[in-house]
């Protein structure tokens, strides 16, 4: 389907709507919409937004995104796929892997689940269709696994109407028939003898071509289609499945387009609610539901081909852990105990690449005493990094005999804690940003007096090869904001487009003021020199209530791509007692690829995109988030897959607590593989 937005999307949403492309309206639902009133749907006016007394003002018109239109319609700074209103556009959506697939049922039916299981019938199949179900009662295929589609799916079959005669002697006045053919999605695994089975989304086709879209086996849409040849003519029932959020809460929305001869037929609703999906067995990773085909009746019409493939879409709120999970402790990152034993936090993710070997890199600040104990007192950190050839994998191999930054131990605030004979102070919050196979730049913040808890923020080069790192330069100081920060935490860089600017993200503290999100540009044509002038707020307690004790934990990451410059950055948006995580996008204009200042941030409506609790982060039992590190993954070809680190701490039920970084992927290509 080509990325070109419904412009009525925001008329849709929740309740659907039917675009058709002939003048057959018998049967549509009736909307009251009026033809000299503001639109509610009526058929006559579709898309008037005013009232059509000239001696009254019409309704303001909101403008919409039309995405793939390659413009910003909407005027919020971003266009087409990169535009949060076009996040569940199936346009914007790619192809990804086969689920299932039937292009023989009878070859194939033996790997279906008959219903009711209770009383099987016999379900007929000739020339590769199911030719009937069963005479008298309501029977079923249902495939033998659940179908996850939590990410994104496309599901097409083919029905057989019956055509004639018209209208079918089982057929009520509206249409409606006792025999019929269907294609449903459904979190039931039976159904009891005699019953239907309970559908969550399906497409029912009634002897004369009476066509229904259904949801908990009530009707959402129907259509009156005329009949075509003989009942040998396919109607093809596409269903593309795309997450998106109404109301707050996660959805599917469903477009649902029926072709059958010359006919088309297209309804959009937000149909399934995300907390309704399976979400064990074969969906324990990704809910989904049970697929099944269901009819009834001697003659109510065939089924044919079917097929059921995962859609790659833009998903920032929808993550999964990746095969072979592996959690990475101190230990799976072999790092000693005398500078990480309390715990690690804040890590940085990158991958570099010489010709056809990827290295991953892990770098994380951690600390010998228990890092919640910082708000009593002062608890030093080091930074520790780490390689491997694959990026979840269970050992890593230190790159040092010890942290690569910093003292060890790294704090000596409590009892009986030794301190280092000579001290560099506490660095921590490291963020990578590679350049090259053997090149990077690394950004922390560092006491610039040891003791004292008065950071900065520093840059240094880095090889990532050599166990001795190279001297930090002092790159931005809370004296350097003009009064807005007193201290200085999370650095984060961003390319510009060219080898010698970078942009400079970071945690700005001001004492009786909820954190912010900065940016500062730095020249490193003479060394390390920021600019300034270029320091600009991005980011506030503004972005939401999640947010509402302020932000900090900038994670950027820069696509260039097609003549396009799109900046998607993650954050912690802090409330009282749930740190949770956000992200919002920008789309610099101006000469491709420089990015010599930045646009504003658009937050991402859905936020936050990751809570403690979700399930995909994987705590049985109580977790905080204490930073995360995202990066793409030059070693899978899966479209826009990204890969996370996030920091959490977690607290068994059986007492005690632990640090690790938890491994998750996520698919979002905001370009649309431009």
């Amino acid at each position: 389907m080509a990325p070109t937005r419904l412009a009525l999307a925001a008329l849709l949403f929740g309740t659907g709507c039917s675009l058709v492309t002939d003048t057959d309206w018998a049967h549509e639902l009736p909307d009251g919409g009026a033809a000299d009133m503001a639109d509610l749907g009526d058929r006559d006016d579709l898309g008037d937004l005013g009232d059509m007394d000239p001696d009254m003002p019409d309704m303001p018109i909101v403008p919409v995104e039309l995405c793939g239109m390659e413009g910003d319609e909407d005027g919020d700074g971003l266009a087409d796929c990169a535009d949060f209103d076009c996040l569940d556009d199936p346009g914007c959506c790619s192809e990804g892997e086969d689920l299932v697939g039937v292009s023989d049922w009878g070859v194939s039916l033996t790997t279906w689940q008959t219903l009711p299981t209770s009383n099987p019938p016999t379900i007929l199949t000739s020339g590769g269709r199911i030719t009937r179900f069963a005479p008298d009662r309501a029977a079923a295929v249902r495939w033998s696994a659940c179908v996850p589609l939590a990410l994104g799916a496309e599901l097409e079959a083919d029905l057989y109407p019956a055509v004639s005669p018209d209208p079918f002697p089982s057929c009520d006045g509206a249409g409606v028939c006792d025999e019929f053919v269907q294609f449903a999605l459904s979190y039931a695994p039976d159904l009891g003898d005699g019953d239907e089975l309970v559908d969550e989304l399906s497409v029912r086709v009634y002897p004369g071509v009476f066509v229904e879209v259904r949801r908990a086996n009530a009707r959402l849409m129907a259509w009156d289609l005329d009949p075509v040849g003989t009942g040998d003519t396919p109607m093809n029932v596409n269903v593309q499945l795309t997450p998106s959020v109404a109301d707050g809460s996660d959805v599917l929305l469903a477009e649902i387009t029926i072709r059958y001869g010359a006919q088309t037929r297209v309804f959009t609703t937000d149909a399934l609610a995300m907390e309704f999906l399976l979400d064990s067995g074969d969906c324990a990773a990704i809910p989904g539901l049970f697929v099944a085909f269901q009819g009834r009746g001697q003659d109510a019409g065939l089924v044919g081909n079917f097929r059921a493939s995962t859609l790659t879409c833009p998903n920032p709120n929808q993550f999964v852990p990746p095969a072979g999970l592996q959690p990475l402790t101190r230990v799976e990152l072999d790092w000693d105990e005398d500078f990480s034993g309390g715990g690690l936090e804040s890590p940085s993710l990158v991958s570099a690449e010489s010709g056809s070997v990827v290295t991953w890199h892990v770098l994380a600040g951690a600390s010998n005493e228990q890092l919640e104990l910082e708000d009593t007192f002062r608890i030093g950190q080091a930074i520790g990094h780490s390689a491997a050839s694959s990026w979840n994998q269970a050992r890593w191999n230190t790159r040092a005999s010890g942290p690569r930054y910093g003292d060890v131990p790294p704090s000596c605030s409590t009892v009986g804690s030794t301190c280092p004979t000579d001290p560099v102070g506490s660095v921590r919050q490291p963020h990578l940003l590679q350049l090259g196979a053997t090149t990077s730049l690394l950004a922390f913040s560092g006491e610039r007096t040891p003791f004292t808890e008065d950071y900065a923020l520093y840059v240094s080069s880095e090889t990532l090869d050599v166990n001795d790192a190279p001297a930090p330069t002092l790159a931005w100081r809370p004296e350097d904001t003009d009064g807005a920060c007193d201290s200085l935490a999370d650095p984060a860089l961003a390319p510009t487009g060219d080898d010698q600017h970078f942009w400079l993200f970071y945690t700005c503290e001001k004492s009786g003021q909820w954190p912010t999100i900065r940016a500062v540009r730095l020249d490193l044509f003479a060394g390390v020199t920021a600019e300034p002038r270029t320091d600009t707020l991005i980011l506030d307690s503004s972005v939401g209530t999640f947010a509402r004790r302020g932000v900090r934990g900038p994670e950027p990451l820069v696509d260039f791509a097609g003549g396009r410059t799109l900046i998607r950055l993650w954050f912690i948006g802090k409330d009282p007692g749930l740190d949770t995580v956000g992200v919002a996008l920008a789309e610099p204009k101006g000469d491709f690829p420089l990015m010599m200042e930045l646009p504003t941030f658009a937050p991402y409506p859905g936020n936050p995109v990751l809570r403690p609790d979700d399930r995909a982060l994987g705590c049985a039992s109580t977790c905080e988030i204490h930073g995360l590190a995202v990066t793409d993954s030059p070693d899978d070809d899966r479209a826009g897959l990204l890969r996370l680190l996030v920091a959490r701490k977690v607290l068994p039920m059986s007492g005690g607590r632990f640090f690790d970084l938890y491994p998750l992927e996520q698919a979002w290509d905001p370009l649309g593989g431009e």
